[in-house]
């Protein structure tokens, strides 16, 4: 009998090993466009990109997901690094920054606002706007742009595109990196956490809360329901490592983490997450997961891309529809979404599971 028992507990820890690294289900690979990308958005059964280390606008047709097709190219007037877009119908919105240097020598960052009109999506047209200040992430919520920049939160009304008015600014010391809204706040990304502003008063926005996470700074956020899903990395050389964390914001001032995890050896991270099913769809590096985030103090990897690894790492996901979509330095690729089995966990994420009294 003792034997027996002994017997059966080292199968289930042998079971228990082969189990927890289980490989999840494959996302298939459906399409693919040779040119290579560095930030995607979607939008009215387009997509909207940028040129892999190249100043350049490209609006892509996906109506048929498996062989995406460009349809127009437009050169932008800067050689700054495009840091954020979004879309906004009729218009996508570009924030960028630039070291310049002054008279005196000092460098000194520059940046503004490139508004497109994507009206006719065959013809876009570019308006540019020097705003002289250092941009790195944007959200649009009614007539406002809130930006996200080296001094904090700017509020920029854009009523009239040819002319966007700085009507407002919250100071957020180390500054801030990218920006979600659900009003009436302004969830910003930045100095090792992010901010909680209050903007129900566009021209005098003002801080609520500040939540610290692990790393040196919030790198990409994005709010969904009482959640907030932030990309937080550590360092500033690659590879860098990155930790990917889910907040309860349903009490604004105090925020509670709910689970993280950490990945090493990382160029970058990127996501989005499901606004119809509770699912995370993570592009870290060269891999692409979906996570089940129904449970979020247990998020588990249910899927992962059809091939694990992308060329030099994927650099951007946005999902449309069925399709999720990856830009990396040489291709674009397409995955179905439409089957999604639930799988165990690999143990190589890591997830931290987090409990409270």
């Amino acid at each position: 009998m003792r034997f027996m028992r002994i017997f059966i507990t080292l199968l289930f820890i042998l079971l228990s090993g082969i189990f927890s690294d289980a490989v999840a289900d494959k996302v298939k690979l459906v399409g693919s466009l040779e040119q290579g990308f560095s930030q995607l958005i979607c939008g009215n059964g387009y997509l909207y990109a940028l040129g892999w280390q190249e100043p350049r606008f490209y609006v892509i047709d996906i109506s048929n997901p498996h062989s995406p097709a460009i349809i127009s190219e437009t050169d932008l007037p800067i050689q700054a690094h495009i840091y954020d877009m979004t879309f906004s119908d009729p218009y996508v919105f570009l924030v960028w920054n630039e070291y310049l240097h002054a008279q005196a020598g000092t460098p000194e960052l520059h940046g503004g606002l490139e508004i497109i009109d994507i009206s006719n999506p065959i013809d876009p047209k570019v308006t540019h706007h020097d705003l002289f200040k250092a941009f790195n992430g944007i959200s649009i919520s009614g007539v406002n742009a809130y930006v996200a920049s080296q001094e904090g939160l700017w509020v920029i009304d854009i009523s009239d595109i040819s002319g966007p008015q700085e009507v407002g600014y919250c100071h957020l010391p180390g500054g801030a990196s990218d920006i979600d809204i659900t009003y009436p706040y302004a969830f910003v990304a930045g100095e090792s956490g992010f901010w909680i502003v209050d903007i129900s008063n566009p021209t005098r926005p003002y801080q609520v809360s500040h939540y610290d996470l692990p790393g040196d700074y919030g790198d990409k956020i994005a709010v969904s329901g009482s959640y907030a899903y932030l990309a937080s990395k550590y360092g500033w050389s690659v590879p860098l490592q990155y930790t990917f964390s889910i907040v309860d914001v349903s009490e604004i001032s105090n925020p509670l983490m709910q689970s993280s995890f950490t990945q090493h050896l990382c160029t970058g991270m990127d996501f989005v997450i499901s606004e119809s099913e509770p699912y995370a769809y993570i592009l870290l590096s060269a891999y692409f997961s979906v996570f089940d985030i129904s449970d979020v103090a247990n998020p588990r990897e249910v899927a992962r891309g059809e091939e694990d690894q992308l060329p030099l790492g994927g650099a951007s996901i946005c999902v449309s529809g069925d399709c999720a979509y990856i830009g990396a330095s040489s291709l674009l690729k397409v995955y179905d979404l439409t089957v999604i089995e639930m799988q165990m966990t690999p143990s190589t994420w890591g997830w931290i599971k987090v409990r409270f009294k």
